[in-house]
């Protein structure tokens, strides 16, 4: 429930639909697919029993399975039928509901600038240190990084060299590291990575008594201090070229809106109207929710590869049940234990479920709950008035208000340590399910966490700070690839191909790592439209 801060990528003159209208288009698209794969069942059926000879049991069999299948195809024809009425009954409710609205006298609301160009450029993604490994495995040759084409991995590794990472603790080792993605690159093991200027942040090296690290009750390092965080940093903003009259001028109205003098005048108080239209103030320098979420994924991925990956079936029959049963509930049994069995694809069995925790518990309305309990009743009450049948003019002003409140909880003193506080909160509590998989420990492990716990909040922040909602959709194994809301992965860099020869051959995925992110964006005129802005990255069988 955040801005895409844009939507550039938003189909201009999108058509309006309705929730019901969606989900009525994606039932009879999937029942037409499923009807055909029943007819041609049938009919393979019906010829294996025409030239075949068989004994009357399995001609009884066969009988029972050919009666099973045309009445299936009846019964998917009948839904097909209301699922068209069902479309034809929205469109003209939709139609009905335009024209009343066009009749309606125009009321004009300022609307937020969230163009994309108004934010900087993102840092690059953090590197996990990890362990040393120094064996030489195969492993797959795509990055889950922004730009997913092939040849740009080294240039992609040059910025990662300019990321505040965290300083590893213990003595310093050399080697070829074997990326996840079918490189090497010699690097020094457990030194810290050249940090970009006006961002350092040194990690605390919190020693215990003869210079050994401390652990906490989960058997971990002990994270930073509570009370050494440094804050989130913005980055300054870069002045526009331009008429300097119309900088002036665009400068002096986002320190207009910023103020918070100028904003008790031009915005209502919420607990008075909570249906009033608010606008969110422009925030520079802050990265897009598509930028956020990349870099969460990529960075879950980096972690599971550098302290997961490590392979022991002796160990892994030790680990608890509760572990057990969440390996088993990522993927289907037959594959679960296999795929965790082997270094190619054991660190993308230990992303998903690193993934799935954060979607859970991380990225949802009220994950900064507790710091200020005026703005957690006013979203609350902004939440409760959601409805899939709520108006799209009303959403949009509830999801702004919530958005607005969002924006006024990040400028209370002390939210910085509220959040750091919950970073290491929830890091413990991911930490107890990720524990049991690492058979190798470094001084990085809870470190590394840390960090990635820290983005998955700031991503929280930056979805629930706009006027647009936020659906993840997992593809299950054995669906079909689908080039349009998926990116291969393969487990040995000589089975890749092209995703269009995937989608021709009609190959199955074995495993969703990460989610399809879909946005869901309403405008103040009622329009409503969906777009992915986050494919999902698949496992090819």
């Amino acid at each position: 429930m955040s801005s895409y801060h844009g939507g550039n990528d938003m189909p201009h003159g999108a058509s309006v639909t309705s929730p019901v209208l969606s989900e009525a288009q994606s039932q009879l698209g999937q029942t037409e697919e499923n009807h055909a794969r029943t007819q041609r069942d049938l009919q393979n059926l019906m010829r294996i029993r025409a030239s075949t000879q068989m004994s009357t049991a399995q001609y009884e069999q066969m009988e029972r399975e050919i009666a099973r299948l045309q009445q299936e195809l009846r019964r998917m024809q009948e839904e097909m039928q209301r699922m068209r009425l069902t479309i034809s009954q929205q469109e003209a409710t939709i139609r009905n509901q335009s024209t009343a609205l066009q009749q309606l006298p125009r009321q004009h609301h300022e609307a937020t600038n969230l163009n994309s160009s108004a934010y900087g450029n993102t840092q690059s993604y953090g590197t996990m240190h990890g362990r040393n490994q120094s064996q030489q495995m195969a492993l797959p040759a795509q990055p889950m990084l922004p730009q997913n084409t092939p040849g740009n991995f080294a240039q992609q590794q040059q910025s990662l060299s300019h990321v505040p990472s965290v300083p590893a603790r213990g003595r310093q080792q050399q080697g070829i590291q074997q990326t996840p993605y079918g490189h090497t690159r010699s690097q020094t093991f457990g030194t810290p990575m050249t940090r970009q200027p006006g961002s350092q942040q040194p990690m605390p090296q919190g020693g215990g008594r003869h210079g050994q690290p401390s652990v906490n009750q989960f058997g971990s390092p002990e994270p930073r201090p509570f009370n050494t965080n440094a804050g989130r940093q913005v980055p300054p903003q870069t002045p526009r070229v331009g008429n300097p009259r119309q900088s002036s001028q665009s400068s002096a109205n986002r320190n207009a809106r910023s103020t918070p003098s100028s904003q008790a005048v031009q915005q209502p108080a919420l607990q008075d109207n909570s249906m009033a239209l608010v606008t969110i103030p422009e925030v520079s320098g802050t990265p897009s929710v598509k930028e956020q979420f990349q870099k969460v994924w990529y960075m879950a991925e980096r972690y599971c590869w550098a302290h997961v990956n490590h392979v022991s079936t002796q160990k892994d029959g030790n680990m608890p049940q509760a572990v057990k049963d969440r390996i088993v509930q990522t993927a289907a049994p037959v594959h679960a234990y296999p795929l965790m069995g082997s270094p190619l694809t054991r660190y993308m069995m230990a992303t998903k479920v690193v993934v799935q925790w954060i979607i859970k518990n991380i990225l949802k309305h009220d994950s900064f709950r507790g710091f200020d309990l005026e703005v957690d009743a006013a979203i609350e009450a902004n939440k409760n008035q959601i409805y899939q049948s709520t108006p799209a003019q009303v959403k949009y002003q509830l999801l702004n208000n919530i958005g607005y409140q969002m924006s006024v909880l990040q400028k209370k003193p002390g939210f910085d340590g509220f959040v750091n506080h919950l970073a290491r909160d929830r890091g413990n509590q991911l930490w107890q399910i990720i524990n049991p998989m690492m058979h190798e420990r470094s001084s990085c492990d809870w470190e590394d966490l840390h960090l990635l716990m820290t983005e998955a909040h700031t991503l929280a922040q930056l979805m629930f700070s706009g006027a647009d909602q936020y659906r993840f959709e997992t593809p299950n194994g054995n669906d079909m690839f689908n080039k349009t809301t998926m990116v291969p992965r393969f487990s040995e860099p000589s089975k890749g191909m092209q995703a269009e020869q995937l989608e021709a051959r009609g190959m199955r995925i074995k495993l969703a790592l990460t989610p399809e992110v879909i946005c869901k964006t309403s405008t103040p005129l009622g329009l409503v439209s969906e777009t992915t802005i986050l494919q999902a990255y698949v496992l090819i069988a």
